[in-house]
């Protein structure tokens, strides 16, 4: 299996961990968007770039799918959005 970014739950966002994109949005948080903005800017991390983000359940529902179908097994699957999401967006 080869997913985008996982995010939490598509009902309400719960994760039991914040790791990559969550320590982003935990420091956007800390420092204000504005300033982060600013920041990403300065780097020339652009606001515009495109992400794909996918929930964890989602994730979950296609290995289980996968692992379901015997005729299935030993195949790659990209587990991706088919709608990607701007970083401005995000933050």
């Amino acid at each position: 299996y080869r997913p985008s970014i996982v995010v939490g739950r598509l009902q309400d966002g719960w994760a039991n961990s914040f790791h990559t994109l969550y320590a982003l949005l935990r420091f956007a948080r800390d420092v204000g968007t504005e300033r982060l903005e600013n920041m990403m800017d300065a780097v020339g991390l652009s606001q515009t770039h495109l992400n794909n983000v996918v929930p964890v359940d989602w994730v979950v529902h296609c290995i289980g799918k996968v692992a379901s179908q015997p005729d299935a097994w030993g195949k790659i699957y990209n587990l991706t959005s088919n709608r990607a999401v701007k970083s401005a967006d995000i933050l």
